[in-house]
């Protein structure tokens, strides 16, 4: 049987079938044509009259017809009774190529279903002019809408050439529409689900305090500068700031009150770095300045544990010691087992009921699963070093040292199954235009923290303080320098 001939692709690929010099070179040349490639029929038929070589589209074609097709001469009829698009072989062949029929307007939009994943179900329709939105689509597709639900859809449109009955071209619009459903779980008339209006208020039990809530004071750094002619004493140390976490301590009366370390700058004590004479004599005004402030934290709050942890800057004192002056770093007074230049002697420490940790970075815990510590750590960029710190943590942990407000969160599992673990910094307490530090315009902040804590949990959270101004409860607290009043009080020359 023959090969079917694809009348159409000939024609576009290669010339036209009744093309005069391609029909008298095929049964001139045809039998010579058999098993040759384009290439060797271009140079077999060359020269091709007053040209060097054929046309390429005649050798194309001749090559299709003789080895594609197997005709070697122009058969009975050609090209006349072959120009039927129907007709795929020479007459009296069973070989037939069955036209494909014509989508005309009107007619049935094609409808493919199928299912997706988790329960849903993929539909499209496509046709000429009856299917053009989701509604259509249901209706096609015979898709009950109180059964189902459209996730998502989507509808294409494009224009086609067709031969009308009557021979003429005419554009017809085709349409598509996908959708993408899923079933309605619940059948809300179904269940006689009605609306009746706003619910009555709800009766909420007693609330429940926690066990125990502790306020964590960062680093203050009390001390002071010398001004122009050593006549005034400028603080370091934010009094406004510290005014105000005097207040929240007043409003929240915490079963625990954390100092973080470093109240004390101590600049004239430092080993390490340079110390300008505007620092020097000024220790005892420090000294006098915070055990002012820490008296105001105990009035505030008679009845709260208050502990101090040692922290870098009050580890100057020993380390000075130890370096300068080994042989006095032990001296005592008689009948006192302080050493003579201990803090808690030196701030009266016991007076106020204050408990003092040390050595620096010796750590307290409020309960097995708080752990209060000054800190060592700092890591550049907001939040860094707290994100070091939960990264290696076992239990929760606050701590001051960087001077950033910062909180972070990590959950770890054990065989208590899963436990969130944070590690919070509040900040600092200290006026961060004139505390000694490298560089200006520095990334610090002033606040404090509270953690609310218990056997079976922990929970923090940080405050920030900016110009005097925090917010407790949703109460707004302003604190006050009181620079002429405390200064009045200390016997101290100070100046804003």
């Amino acid at each position: 049987m023959p090969t079917p001939v694809r009348w159409r692709k000939l024609r576009l690929d290669h010339c036209a079938p009744d093309r005069a010099d391609a029909l008298a070179a095929w049964e001139a040349h045809g039998a010579d044509l058999v098993g040759l490639t384009t290439a060797e029929v271009l140079a077999h038929l060359s020269p091709w009259g007053e040209r060097e070589s054929a046309p390429v589209p005649v050798a194309r074609f001749l090559r299709c017809v003789v080895n594609d097709y197997g005709l070697t001469a122009p058969p009975e009829g050609w090209p006349a009774g072959y120009c039927d698009p129907g007709r795929s072989a020479p007459p009296g062949t069973e070989a037939r190529v069955v036209p494909k029929p014509r989508p005309t307007p009107g007619r049935a939009p094609r409808v493919e279903k199928k299912n997706g994943p988790e329960g849903t179900l993929q539909v499209s329709a496509r046709g000429q002019g009856l299917v053009k939105n989701v509604d259509d689509l249901a209706r096609v597709a015979e898709i009950d809408l109180d059964e189902w639900r459209v996730a998502d859809h989507s509808v294409n449109t494009w224009t086609t050439p067709l031969k009308g009955e009557d021979g003429r071209p005419s554009i017809v619009r085709n349409w598509q529409v996908k959708a993408r459903l899923e079933r309605r779980l619940i059948d809300p008339d179904a269940l006689g689900v009605r609306y009746t209006g706003p619910p009555a208020p709800r009766v909420v039990p007693a609330l429940e305090p926690a066990e125990r809530v502790a306020l964590l004071v960062p680093d203050s750094q009390h001390g002071f500068l010398w001004g122009e002619g050593r006549r005034d004493l400028l603080p370091m140390h934010d009094m406004a700031a510290c005014d105000a976490v005097t207040q929240v301590a007043r409003l929240m009366q915490p079963d625990d009150i954390v100092l973080l370390g470093d109240m004390l700058d101590l600049a004239e004590w430092s080993t390490r770095f340079p110390r300008p004479m505007n620092l020097l004599d000024t220790s005892q005004a420090a000294l006098y300045a915070l055990h002012y402030w820490l008296a105001e934290l105990r009035a505030a709050c008679p009845e709260a544990r208050i502990v101090y942890l040692e922290g870098n800057h009050e580890a100057r004192i020993g380390r000075l010691l130890v370096e300068r002056a080994a042989h006095v770093e032990g001296l005592h007074a008689v009948g006192d087992d302080r050493a003579a230049l201990s803090l808690p002697r030196l701030l009266a420490l016991d007076q106020l009921g204050i408990e003092y940790v040390s050595p620096y970075g010796e750590a307290a815990y409020l309960s097995p699963r708080v752990m209060l510590t000054h800190g060592d750590k700092v890591r550049s960029g907001g939040g860094a070093t707290t994100r070091a710190v939960v990264g290696e943590a076992r239990v929760s942990t606050g701590f001051g040292h960087v001077h950033r407000v910062s909180i972070a969160h990590r959950t770890v599992y054990d065989h208590g199954g899963a436990r969130v673990i944070t590690a919070a910094t509040p900040g600092c307490l200290c006026d961060t235009s004139r505390t000694p530090a490298a560089g200006s315009r520095l990334d610090w902040q002033q606040g404090y923290g509270v953690v609310h804590y218990g056997a079976e949990y922990d929970h923090w959270s940080v405050h920030t303080i900016q110009a005097g101004r925090t917010f407790y409860n949703g109460v707004q607290v302003v604190g006050e320098a009181r620079t002429e009043e405390i200064g009045d009080a200390l016997g101290l020359p100070l100046a804003d």
